[in-house]
């Protein structure tokens, strides 16, 4: 889309569409989720790990502290976690991954949750991440995290499409 202003747009070989890059990749990125097959969505896994911690609850919440699915273009926002753990662990680290309606990737971040105060005790705790201007245009996103070790080799708890949420142009 920096590169040009015209795009043509191929599917099986025959032009799907010719016409702005703007408009071409949305179209790509609509057939793209549309040729997702629901048998497959819905035998597939969203989540899965050992288990010794889970996220429980996921949310994005406004400025004010309220839960949101909709945000203007660079609202702040705070994304809040319900970890339980079931038995000790060590602290864990966090991955979270933003991508776009189609799946795509568009940012990634993890964090030590020593560095938050976790202690290795069993029970519930709440982690929250504030993103003080979020740089995203307007779309459809949704998050996905991870929750493992900090050595990578043992695999909590993975929690796909945990929020989904649309963000509107700013003023």
């Amino acid at each position: 889309e920096r590169l040009c202003r015209r795009a043509v747009l191929l599917r099986n070989g025959c032009v799907e569409l010719d016409g702005s890059a703007q408009e071409a990749i949305a179209r790509y990125h609509r057939l793209l989720a549309d040729e997702r097959d629901p048998a497959e969505g819905a035998a597939g896994l969203s989540e899965y790990g050992s288990g010794e911690a889970r996220i429980v609850a996921a949310r994005l919440l406004g400025p004010e502290g309220e839960e949101r699915l909709q945000l203007a273009a660079g609202e702040p926002l705070v994304v809040e976690l319900r970890i339980n753990a079931r038995e000790a662990v060590e602290p864990p680290k966090i991955s979270l991954e933003l991508r776009d309606e189609a799946g795509l990737l568009l940012a990634a971040a993890a964090q030590d949750t020593d560095e938050l105060g976790w202690d290795a005790t069993p029970g519930e705790r709440v982690l929250r991440f504030e993103v003080e201007r979020p740089p995203l245009a307007d779309g459809r996103f949704r998050l996905r995290f991870e929750l493992g070790d900090r050595t990578g080799r043992r695999l909590y708890h993975w929690l796909d499409d945990a929020v989904r949420f649309v963000v509107y142009p700013g003023e």
